[in-house]
């Protein structure tokens, strides 16, 4: 049985992000670019660099779907996330319940989903 993906905005899920990964433990950023000015080609949705040495400084970083479409053409083109799985211990897709299966997902990303 397959389960219909509750109706959820990308705004929200980085509400549920920024809350998820708190200051002063971690510093977060939305919409955040590979480069500045000419160079930026790349955003990613939501990224978190924890503060703590004690956590080895943890950097994870999240793309937001909210439509199997926007995932099917995260999927088609690798090069898009190539950046985020060089510089981040960790990647994630954040989305609601039901659009993503875990066996879609490419090697190296988690999948978040919101509680509830």
């Amino acid at each position: 049985m397959t389960v219909a993906p509750v109706a959820i905005t990308a705004d929200r899920l980085i509400e549920l992000l920024r809350a998820r990964y708190p200051a002063p433990e971690w510093a977060s950023f939305a919409e955040f670019a590979n480069g500045t000015g000419a160079i930026r080609d790349r955003a990613a949705d939501f990224v978190a660099f924890n503060t703590y040495p004690s956590k080895g400084f943890l950097t994870a970083a999240f793309e937001i779907k909210t439509s199997r479409s926007d995932f099917a053409r995260e999927l088609a083109a690798p090069a898009k996330r190539a950046w985020l799985e060089e510089c981040f211990a960790e990647c994630w897709f954040v989305c609601p319940k039901g659009l993503i299966s875990v066996s879609a997902l490419p090697a190296r990303w988690g999948l978040l989903l919101p509680a509830g």
